[in-house]
């Protein structure tokens, strides 16, 4: 009898690892029907690992109410493990591309505050050790959405309050950390991502994925100009650089943007 191993990962904005199992599983019984299959859903840390953290009954799902990348209400959620202390936060429940319709996708205006939302909660509720997966973003705002949620203020030449998302990166002369929430002092936050993108340049976040997020070649030049306004913005304030990080460019930025504030 034929034993065949079925252990796909899940396809970009069209199925998840389970739902590509099935579907190759009843493709091959249908030719086959005696053939022994042994499923195993795969992730590399991106799309689809909280489905199979549910699967494996690792911990407790934990669902409430945040924002979609456009700010409107949605139900997201995250995966705290049994340990009580270690939860996983998967980018693009909150903050994914695959949330959007074709005619939304524009990572001007869409930013990572759900996200950052569900990492706030997770940190409130006595997750000190956060793995955030970064897979299937929509965004492009460098984290600036997760910074603003976590208490974070993004302040213009003005010193007014400056919306996180892609459009107003330019706009950022200062960085606010007094408001941060006092969890994140002693939280441990391991940014997972599976490319080697750097923030800036001709392999950066802007370049390589804000076209796949709906961006037109003028919206890639001006997030490339401010995502490298921000660097500059975070190297004064923090000392810390965020361009030369490998992986930085993943999820628009967000892996730099995270190591930077």
């Amino acid at each position: 009898m034929s034993r065949i191993l079925i252990a796909p990962d899940s396809f970009k904005e069209s199925l998840s690892a389970t739902q590509v199992c099935k579907a190759i599983a009843e493709g091959l019984q249908s030719i086959n029907p005696d053939v022994h299959l042994d499923q195993l859903p795969f992730s590399d840390g991106g799309e689809g690992a909280f489905e199979l953290f549910e699967a494996l009954q690792l911990g407790n799902t934990i669902e409430f109410q945040v924002c979609d990348p456009l700010g409107r209400p949605l139900n997201a959620a995250y995966y705290g493990f049994k340990d009580g202390s270690t939860a996983w936060i998967e980018l693009s429940q909150a903050s994914g591309i695959a949330l959007l319709k074709d005619e939304e996708k524009n990572p001007m205006r869409t930013s990572t505050l759900g996200t950052g939302l569900q990492l706030k909660h997770a940190l409130e509720n006595g997750y000190q050790n956060i793995i955030l997966g970064i897979g299937g973003s929509a965004t492009n705002d460098v984290a600036t959405g997760i910074f603003t949620a976590l208490g974070g203020k993004l302040l213009d030449r003005n010193q007014n309050s400056v919306q996180a998302c892609g459009a107003h990166l330019k706009a950022i002369t200062d960085l606010d950390f007094d408001s941060l929430i006092p969890e994140i002092a002693s939280a441990q936050i391991t940014v997972a991502c599976d490319v080697s993108n750097l923030l800036l340049g001709a392999t950066g976040a802007a370049t390589i994925y804000a076209p796949q997020k709906g961006a037109t070649p003028a919206q890639v030049t001006a997030l490339e100009q401010g995502a490298e306004h921000l660097a500059q913005i975070i190297q004064q304030k923090t000392g810390r650089t965020i361009t030369s990080i490998t992986g930085g460019g993943a999820a628009g930025g967000t892996s730099a943007g995270m190591f930077g504030f």
